[in-house]
């Protein structure tokens, strides 16, 4: 008997717990639900989802005491994958941001800047991290050589577009950043450099012809010479960029292009939501106290 009711009280202490854990969630969910209007759209598919949760885990609240087992694998799946996700897509975002913020001149165009980067991450398919990266190594530069902020973004978007549309791989991809940034450091394009950006992007030629007004023959020549300025190369891009995009939006999408595109949202999604509330981690602590409560 004295056995039977020292479990008894042990379920009951557990049972507690987990309510407590869930009461937290809930008062949680309150409050981030607040917050949601500050986020872009592209966070609003993954703000439903939140809600979704916090619905479920208040449901689960009432009946706690006959669905320990389902709640059991709820906190740990939510533990496991959700908590260490969401904290490692808010510090990513963080570190990238606070980078931002270091090559803006105000608050006002960091969040254009963000704005814009998000943009044409989803519109590539390819990760943010990707298209931050591209702006905070080549503004400066870009500004140096006399375009404001959303030429330097027309610029840059028209390259990643062009990666699209070249179906160029990510190692290649990243070579051709690193040439693209070099270049604009010197005001020269190199021609080790030039054949790097043109293995990642052939029909930037192109591009460079109809805007400098010579033949694309003319254009490989100067490259091949090391006679190519980081001027024309710029231009190019900045004026191929509409095409580009039109180019870009013609390609056929995978299943694996819109899960990169997901995971965009949900980065900026918790990395705002981080950066604006501090309720990321209040979440995560609460999940993980629920998988504690009932392991």
């Amino acid at each position: 008997m004295a056995g039977d009711l020292s479990l008894a009280l042990k379920i009951q202490a557990d049972i507690r717990q987990a309510q407590a854990a869930l009461a937290v969630i809930n008062q949680s969910a309150k409050d981030l639900s607040g917050g949601l209007d500050q986020l872009d759209k592209a966070a609003a598919g993954a703000s439903r989802g939140i809600s979704n949760v916090a619905k479920s885990a208040g449901g689960i609240s009432v009946g706690i005491g006959g669905a320990m087992t389902a709640i059991k694998g709820l906190g740990a799946a939510l533990a496991g994958i959700g908590a260490i996700k969401a904290v490692n897509m808010a510090d990513d975002y963080g570190q990238m941001a606070s980078r931002i913020k270091m090559a803006t001149a105000s608050a006002e165009e960091y969040q254009s800047v963000q704005e814009r980067l998000l943009e044409t991450a989803n519109n590539t398919y390819r990760p943010l991290k990707e298209a931050q990266e591209v702006y905070i190594r080549t503004a400066d530069a870009l500004r140096g050589l006399g375009y404001n902020t959303q030429q330097a973004l027309d610029v840059q978007d028209s390259l990643s577009y062009l990666f699209v549309v070249n179906a160029t791989s990510a190692d290649r991809a990243s070579s051709a950043m690193d040439a693209f940034t070099r270049s604009l450091s010197t005001g020269k394009v190199p021609a080790i450099q030039w054949q790097t950006i043109l293995m990642a992007v052939p029909s930037i030629v192109d591009d460079i012809a109809a805007a400098s007004g010579k033949s694309a023959d003319e254009i490989r020549k100067l490259g091949a010479e090391g006679k190519l300025s980081a001027t024309m190369l710029s231009e190019g891009l900045r004026q191929g960029a509409e095409k580009n995009k039109k180019l870009a939006a013609e390609m056929p999408t995978t299943v694996a292009d819109a899960f990169v595109k997901l995971k965009n949202s949900l980065q900026v999604f918790f990395g705002e939501l981080n950066q604006n509330t501090g309720l990321t981690q209040l979440f995560v602590n609460a999940i993980t106290g629920i998988a504690r409560a009932i392991a």
